[in-house]
């Protein structure tokens, strides 16, 4: 296409400019508009009855509009409020739990401790047992053997 050729419009913008296919594709016929149905002239009491029955909902509108505005903003105060307590309880309810865990923490650290110097009093005291029972058993060892020998020198004198 050339640069200077014309571009087709699109199909919205003809539409829209009143280029739309004016014919009845499911007839086959020719639609042709049909117009409006004018309203018949009102009586001058029915137009004034209408206008002030407009004028009532108007007024009941606003009125239902600030009674609307005025319960939300209620319970938006009510909502604050509410998560103003529960911010509250649950500020109460993590002070709380911290200082439960302080003193569990404290408490299990004291345990602790207690065991680690009850096992360092219960190595020692096996330590010392220990020691206790091998000088005892090379004490009963030592005898053994100079009772063992005083037997001996005593068998080998009675066979000399």
């Amino acid at each position: 296409m050339h640069p200077r050729t014309p571009k087709r419009k699109p199909s919205v913008v003809m539409a829209q400019a009143g280029y739309a296919n004016p014919i009845d594709m499911t007839t086959g016929a020719w639609s042709v508009p049909v117009p409006a149905p004018v309203a018949p002239p009102m009586h001058p009491k029915v137009q004034a009855c209408a206008n002030e029955m407009r004028h009532v909902l108007e007024l009941n509108k606003a009125q239902v509009e600030k009674t609307m505005r005025s319960n939300y903003e209620k319970l938006l105060r009510s909502i604050d409020a509410e998560i103003e307590e529960t911010n509250q309880k649950l500020e109460l309810f993590q002070q709380v739990n911290n200082a439960i865990y302080e003193k569990c923490t404290k408490r299990l650290k004291r345990l602790a401790d207690v065991a680690a110097e009850e096992m360092e009093e219960v190595q020692k005291q096996h330590a010392q047992i220990f020691k206790d029972t091998t000088q005892v058993f090379d004490k009963a060892k030592q005898k053994s053997l100079r009772d063992f020998k005083a037997e001996a020198d005593k068998i080998l004198q009675t066979v000399k």
